[in-house]
């Protein structure tokens, strides 16, 4: 199948627009790329703001199945609507991001799965960590936007994609560690000034500590998140349980001729109103906080 016969899924959403400060602060971004070495890692390329998994197809080969994924950013260049992936693909770009800019946190990739990888839930279920993946991957440093492995990801198709990789592996090959530390100083100007303790073996020590002690406090919160998430589901559940029970209630009562007087107060419309408030907090917990606690698991394992 061609890249551009089927559409992927639309953005849900366009992509809020930038506010004067973070104006100013890409203007400072970019001034940071131009300081850096022509033919770098990192080269201005088209700012990437929002990034969408769709569309996955199943192909099949002599050697066996895979699926493909539309991957589409917003905004778009004008001559690419998508470009389609497999998870291998994926696998490449973390790959060299991470060789790239060593010592920067590269997000995880959902994992792989030899029995199911054919399953429409395990499908859709990697299509969302693979949107995750990427949307975690520019938002948490804005310059990998701009690095050379995202652009060529994002921006080529199949064909181009697959010859232009082997270029880019061996730019970050030979990337020399002088040339690594100017690129640092450059992106990161603030960390040159941190005192940091002069033995390699106490940072070792001292970033263990500090994982090992947001690990131990992120899984706390996940599990407490999950049992708050849990417990409004209940409380959900009763709510409406409660409000149709008053109904029917109501219902009984009015068709009884001899009831007592005065009539039992309307509180109908009252637990409906909390019910429908009650019902979203479910969600709330488990789209939101939950996932949050999440990925801040995965992150510091």
């Amino acid at each position: 199948l061609h890249e551009e016969s089927i559409a992927p899924a639309k953005l849900s959403e366009h992509s809020k627009s930038y506010t004067e400060t973070e104006e100013k602060g890409l203007d400072a971004f970019y001034m940071c790329l131009d300081s850096l070495k022509v033919g770098g890692v990192v080269q201005k390329g088209h700012n990437v703001v929002k990034v969408l998994v769709g569309d996955p197809q199943n192909q099949k080969t002599l050697t066996g199945s895979f699926t493909t994924y539309a991957v589409t950013i917003e905004p778009r260049i004008e001559e690419i609507k998508f470009v389609r992936r497999r998870y291998r693909d994926f696998v490449w770009l973390r790959k060299w991001v991470c060789e790239a800019f060593p010592c920067i946190f590269v997000p995880p990739l959902p994992p792989k799965s030899l029995l199911n990888k054919m399953k429409e839930s395990f499908i859709e279920e990697r299509r969302a960590g693979l949107q995750e993946f990427l949307q975690r991957l520019i938002s948490r440093h804005r310059f990998l936007v701009h690095s050379l492995p995202f652009q060529l990801f994002v921006s080529k198709h199949s064909n181009t994609f697959d010859k232009q990789k082997r270029d880019i592996e061996k730019l970050i090959y030979e990337q020399s560690d002088d040339t690594l530390g100017t690129m640092y100083q450059s992106l990161f100007p603030e960390y040159t000034r941190l005192s940091l303790p002069k033995e390699p073996e106490e940072r070792v020590l001292r970033l263990k500590d500090y994982l090992t002690n947001s690990a131990k406090q992120v899984t706390i919160l996940l599990d407490s998140s999950s049992q708050i998430a849990e417990k409004w589901s209940d409380i959900s559940t009763h709510s409406s349980k409660v409000t149709d029970s008053l109904k029917s209630l109501s219902k009984v009562e009015n068709g009884y001729a001899q009831r007592p007087e005065p009539q039992r107060m309307d509180v109908i419309g009252k637990f409906e109103s909390w019910a429908g408030i009650v019902s979203e907090k479910p969600k709330q917990w488990s789209d939101l906080v939950v996932e949050i606690f999440k990925s801040e698991k995965l992150d510091s394992e």
